[in-house]
């Protein structure tokens, strides 16, 4: 009991000091002082005087950044000639193993942190879980550090950007039959939709547009979107050949498996927390010395935290999978999929068949025909 008064205590103690730090990182975010970590490039923090500053020389790979977008190149070219010319990027590690990005360019040019400005509270953790916050609630003041582009320059970026916007795939979900759905086989991106437009009218393709760091791109080959390949798709959606069957199968024995594991898990658990009673029971009984208890329960202990661990584990894959899909329930879906789709009076309603279903449809092509491989959820 005493080591569970001690984790309480200890708990009670991290939340105190959490708030207490996050309190402090607003009242100086309020007073234009940097809170947020590590500064976006070309900025460096001074521990000394607990302020950001410009670093010259990413100052001069920023404002070609500036200055390119503004004159016409896109953050794609961007990002490819700073990889060719091998300028380290913002982040270096696992945060960033390829280098240089459209994202990341795009991100440092809309980032108002360059504008002289302190953000604090774009997002908070509720329950362990991220949740972005509304604009209006943000804590944006006149920062202490030195401006590297003026508010003309980002009016010109953000102009540019809206100019030259698509529709974000967030916001095209449902847009197209095949609406973040499809996916590459070559580098496993989604693919992407162009409508075309020709004398006889207009059709839609799917393309894999994904360029490596290097620039190079996919060598995935695109394909008409026409009334043969959905009709494809539908044939081999609704037929369950026997690869289908053998993984559905062999997804349900991992997860009996798994189940039969933790349950074993739980009482081990269950077994060693008795122990550790047993032992204090001796002790108050006068059976055993307090250093004796004290070495056996340290060793309970690191068992018990060990199995804790391997449970937590455990339970979190069995979560992964708690929609657990059977034979019958993908028959089921078929049938009701069927329905939908024969009913779809919309490319809407059909990619709401599609997502009833599917979880992502893997895309290959090659010179002896296409290939379509369907992941059912």
């Amino acid at each position: 009991m005493l080591f569970d008064f001690q984790a309480v205590f200890a708990k009670m103690e991290y939340k105190m000091i959490k708030k207490r730090m996050r309190q402090g990182k607003v009242a100086g975010a309020k007073k234009g002082m940097w809170t947020n970590g590590s500064p976006p490039y070309p900025y460096i923090y001074n521990r000394a005087t607990k302020q950001i500053e410009v670093d010259a020389d990413k100052l001069k790979i920023y404002r070609e950044i500036v200055d390119k977008y503004i004159l016409g190149m896109s953050t794609l070219e961007i990002a490819i000639n700073l990889n060719r010319r091998c300028i380290a990027p913002p982040y270096v590690g696992k945060r960033n193993k390829y280098g240089w990005s459209h994202v990341t360019v795009h991100r440092l040019l809309i980032n108002e942190i360059h504008l002289g400005y302190i953000i604090y509270g774009k997002s908070r953790n509720h329950r362990g879980t991220p949740q972005l916050v509304d604009k209006e609630d943000w804590i944006k003041v006149k920062g202490e550090h030195e401006p590297v582009k003026t508010e003309e320059e980002h009016e010109q970026i953000l102009a540019r950007i809206a100019q030259n916007a698509i529709i974000p795939r967030k916001c095209r979900v449902g847009t197209l039959p095949l609406s973040g759905l499809l996916y590459c086989s070559k580098c496993g991106r989604r693919m992407q939709f162009k409508r075309r437009e020709t004398k006889n009218g207009s059709y839609w393709t799917a393309m894999c547009v994904y360029a490596y760091p290097d620039g190079t791109k996919c060598d995935q080959v695109g394909r008409k979107l026409d009334d043969a390949f959905y009709k494809a798709l539908y044939q081999k959606i609704t037929k369950i050949d026997e690869q289908t069957l053998e993984l559905v199968d062999e997804i349900n024995e991992q997860y009996q498996e798994l189940q039969a594991l933790c349950e074993m898990k739980q009482k081990e658990l269950a077994q060693t927390e008795q122990a550790i009673e047993n032992l204090f029971e001796l002790y108050e009984d006068g059976k055993i010395p307090k250093q004796r208890l004290s070495d056996r329960i340290a060793g309970h202990e690191k068992t018990k935290a060990e199995l804790e661990a391997e449970i937590e584990k455990c339970k979190t894959a069995l979560a992964s999978q708690v929609n657990l899909v059977t034979v019958e329930m993908v028959k089921r879906r078929i049938d009701e999929f069927k329905n939908l789709w024969l009913n779809a009076t919309d490319p809407s309603d059909q990619n709401s068949a599609f997502r009833l279903l599917i979880e992502r449809i893997v895309y290959d092509r090659k010179d002896d025909g296409l290939r379509l491989d369907v992941l059912y959820k």
